[in-house]
Order: C-alpha cells, then sequence, then structure tokens
C-alpha cells in the first residue's frame, strides 16, 4: 500500500489560476472560512453578531466608524434608517443631521477621527463632523467647509485635511465636476476643524489640477512620510515642502491606479492597492503582484463590473490579512472576499451571504485592534478561532497522486488534526476518471480525539478531498495522508 502525504496545509493556501493536476500537493481549490497560518490550515468560521448572537444590531448601516475605546467606544453609523450611533454594549441612537441625509450605497463614504474630531464624508454630501461631547446627538456639515463644495473621498496628511475629486454647485443649479483636483485645508489645531481659505494669502490652504492622463482621482492614503493620490490608472505622490507651496507632487506610477473609493490599505511601510486588473503592495518605489499565480485571474472573471464601486479592501492587523471584499457575478454588493495573508503569502476565500458594505478596525486595551463589519445582517465582527461556527470548508481536487495516466484506489484518508476534543468533521474522497468531470464524493464523520482514519474506497486517475466543520469547536488541519495502490492504466 502506498501512502500519499500532502504536507503542511498551510504553506500554499487556495490556487484558482492554475490547472489542479498541476498543483502541489498542499495547495488548495477552495476554501471558505479557513485561515492559512505558517504551519497549517485553520477553520475559522463565519462572521458573528457584534453584540452576541442573540442581539442582532445595526440592520441597515451602509458605513459604520469606531471613537473612542473602552468605555468610551462609540459606533457612528449611517445607512438607510438614517445616522445612528451605538455604545460599547449595542444601545442605540438616533442622529439629527443639519442637513438632508443623502442616500448611502454600498462603499460609498469615507471616515476617519482627526484631531478627535470623528469625519464621515458621504458622496454627495458635504462632509459631516460627530461631536462627540455630552448629549451630542448631531451630525454637523464640518465648520469651515467651502459652502457648495462636494468631494468623493477625504482623508488627512500630517495636520491638513485632503480632499479628492471635487464638485461645485453653480447659482443657476449647475455642477461643476473637477474630477482631476486635490484641495487642502490650512494647518489643523487639535480638536478644531481647519479653514479652506484657498484665496487667503495667510492660510496654507491650497488646490492642484492633477490632469496628466486624464484619468480621474479616485483616493488617496498616507505611507510614511508621504501622501499617495490614487488615481483610476496611476499614483501620484505628495510631499509636504512648506514655504510657499506647501506640497509637491509628482507622479510616482502611470501603470498603477486603485479600482475605487476605499481600495488602498496601509501594511506597514506598504500600500495594498486593488487596482482595475491586479492586486498589489508596493512601498513608494516597487510593486509586487500578490495574488498572481494564485486567484487574480478567478478575482477579476468573477467580479461584477456594474456594481465595481461597491468593491473595498480592509485590513486586519490581528491576523495579518487583507479582506479584498467584491460582489460576485450577479450580486450588486460585496459578498465575497479574497483574503490575502501578508506573512504567509497565502490566499484565501469568504462567502458573506448578506452583504458587506464596509469594514473598520476598533481600538481595544492595549493597542489591539478588533474589527466590525457594516453587513447585510447588522453590525459583525470576523469570528475568533475560538468561536467558530460551523460551515467552513476546505477543498482540493485534481490530485493525481505522482500518477497521471495511471488508475488508482484509494483506500483510506488520515487526517492530522488539533482541536477540541468530541468536534466532528466531515471528511470525503472523491474519484475523477477524467479532470473536467467533478470528484464522485464519499463521505464520513471525523471525531477529534475518537477516529485515527477514515475508510474511503474511491478508483480513479484523479481525486479530491474535502473537509467541513460540522460543529461548533475550533480545528486546525495540520497534514493529511492517503493511503492507495495502483491498479493500472486502465
Amino acid at each position: 500500500m502506498a501512502i500519499f502525504q500532502a504536507g503542511n496545509a498551510g504553506a500554499c493556501g487556495v490556487i484558482k489560476d492554475q490547472h489542479p493536476a498541476l498543483l502541489p500537493g498542499n495547495a488548495w481549490t477552495y476554501a471558505d472560512g479557513i485561515r492559512f497560518e505558517s504551519d497549517a490550515a485553520v477553520f475559522t468560521g463565519e462572521a458573528e453578531n457584534l453584540f452576541g448572537a442573540t442581539r442582532p444590531v445595526g440592520a441597515g448601516l451602509m458605513h459604520v466608524l469606531p471613537v473612542g475605546q473602552g468605555e468610551t467606544l462609540r459606533y457612528v453609523g449611517v445607512g438607510v434608517h438614517g445616522a445612528e450611533v451605538f455604545d460599547g454594549q449595542g444601545h442605540r441612537q438616533s442622529l439629527r443631521v443639519d442637513e438632508a441625509l443623502c442616500e448611502v450605497s454600498s462603499n460609498g463614504c469615507t471616515s476617519m477621527v482627526f484631531g478627535g474630531l470623528p469625519l464621515l464624508n458621504i458622496e454627495g454630501c458635504a462632509p459631516l463632523m460627530w461631536s462627540t461631547g455630552k448629549g451630542a446627538s448631531r451630525l454637523t456639515v464640518l465648520p469651515k467647509w467651502p459652502p457648495n463644495q462636494l468631494c468623493k473621498s477625504l482623508r488627512c496628511y500630517h495636520n491638513y485635511l485632503i480632499a479628492l475629486n471635487l464638485s461645485k454647485s453653480q447659482a443657476d443649479g449647475d455642477r461643476v465636476d473637477s474630477p482631476y483636483k486635490v484641495m487642502w485645508s490650512n494647518l489643523a489645531r487639535p480638536n478644531r476643524p481647519p479653514d479652506w481659505s484657498v484665496a487667503d494669502p495667510t492660510s496654507d490652504a491650497g488646490a492642484l489640477e492633477l490632469s496628466e492622463g486624464r484619468d480621474e482621482v479616485v483616493d488617496g492614503l498616507t505611507l510614511g512620510e508621504q501622501f499617495f493620490v490614487y488615481k483610476s490608472h496611476s499614483t501620484w505622490q505628495m510631499d509636504w515642502v512648506g514655504g510657499e507651496w506647501i506640497f509637491h507632487f509628482r507622479r510616482r506610477f502611470s501603470n498603477l491606479g486603485a479600482l475605487g473609493r476605499n481600495c488602498v490599505v496601509a501594511i506597514e511601510r506598504q500600500h495594498f492597492v486593488l487596482s482595475d486588473n491586479d492586486v498589489v503592495l508596493h512601498d513608494g518605489m516597487n510593486i509586487v503582484s500578490v495574488l498572481s499565480n494564485k486567484v487574480r485571474r478567478w478575482l477579476f472573471r468573477h467580479l461584477n463590473e456594474a456594481h465595481r464601486s461597491s468593491s473595498f479592501v480592509y485590513h486586519n492587523p490581528a491576523s495579518h490579512e487583507v479582506f479584498v471584499f467584491f460582489p460576485m457575478d450577479d450580486s450588486a454588493v460585496p459578498n465575497m472576499a479574497v483574503v490575502y495573508n501578508y506573512r504567509t503569502d497565502t490566499a484565501a476565500i469568504r462567502t458573506f451571504e448578506g452583504g458587506v458594505h464596509h469594514a473598520a478596525s476598533v481600538p481595544v486595551a492595549g493597542g489591539v485592534l478588533d474589527n466590525v463589519l457594516a453587513s447585510g445582517a447588522g453590525l459583525q465582527r470576523l469570528a475568533a478561532t475560538s468561536a467558530v461556527a460551523s460551515g467552513s470548508k476546505l477543498e482540493r481536487i485534481g490530485l493525481t497522486l505522482g500518477a497521471l495516466h495511471r488508475r488508482k484506489l484509494v483506500k483510506r484518508i488520515t487526517p492530522l488534526v488539533d482541536g477540541e476534543p468530541g468536534g466532528k468533521i466531515r471528511v470525503s474522497v472523491g474519484a475523477q476518471s477524467d479532470p473536467w468531470s467533478p470528484p464522485a464524493y464519499r463521505s464520513e464523520v471525523y471525531e477529534i480525539g475518537q477516529t485515527f482514519s477514515v475508510p474511503v474506497e474511491r478508483a480513479g486517475r484523479y481525486f479530491g478531498v474535502k473537509f467541513e466543520n460540522l460543529s461548533a469547536g475550533w480545528f486546525r488541519l495540520n497534514d493529511y495522508l492517503l493511503a492507495y495502490q495502483e491498479t493500472g492504466e486502465w
């Protein structure tokens, strides 16, 4: 009896852009609710309600901004029910808004806490500020913001606010778009909104049109001491120089832009960027494609082009992962995520049935970051390993067991698993006579701490293996072995 040992189950992650029969034995062709660590595939499960399984709150929120931490933690949100704020226990309070709140779409907002001021910029509305003073219950238009002006993204760089892709209403009611425009505020003081007096020679406020290339400004983000302005097909570097000019601009990349708003996040000393045809990391000088030969082609093949603007990225530093949320196939909202682990250089896939409109990090004690999702099911969080839900799935098809042209009979599978004793896993082995047909699976239940190996008896040229979590307990798949024998060429 021959033994096939797959190898470290966490080493390769999911690979969908290559033929399954050509992949390493420990690569996977599908994974949902899985985190790939350096030595194992960890079954992490589904997102869970932020305030407990029996307390779904925040339904209809399209964007959420965590403010404060500990006892002062609040979640400021906007969505189909207007503006709301939730405390750390999930108690809700409506927020009044100075002017009519725009309709908030999926990924239709940017937000931040700037100099102690929580700011939200909803596309179609002037930037809003939430006062965190005692009894505060109102979102106000950002004081000193230029009248009749709108921007598609509002960010910060040092002590300046940066408005990107602007438009302005005219006296006759028409709106003049300035899609190449970058405008910056005067130097801000703590807890005070800055002025935007571009015409005032005593103010640092100013503006510039990045019209070269004719691609529109999309978003921007700080990287170290620089600010990078992302257009749809190029990237510009913005440096503080002081003096009369305040900022200096130069084009950094002519072949890299951002797919849309919130499609860039900072990871240590790099930017992670979702562009219109790739997913990359760059340090301001060098660009590296991180999903090539993994799931890049699969991602863009399934991205719903009609709703591509709803795509966004989120960095979960606690797990060293970046989530690329996108609307898959016919979905209008992001319902799928490619998850890239930048420590292990692996990719995974997560399904979000109700869709996710926005994700944000939540500061907690000790500098550790938690997370919150504005999802179709309300406020949720990415589940910790210890609170895993059933439904996680890991699959590999196209295994040749080293002999592509010969038939084999697989007799037994032995998973090498760590987990809570008594936890149950559905283990399946399937056979294929050709590389195009789906495997015909036979399944058995594996109980952690009780079962050693599982008899399967599957015959074919190609094989598939599948692991599905059936219980609420966590587990890690380190490796697996298949016992088989060759039965000839035909």
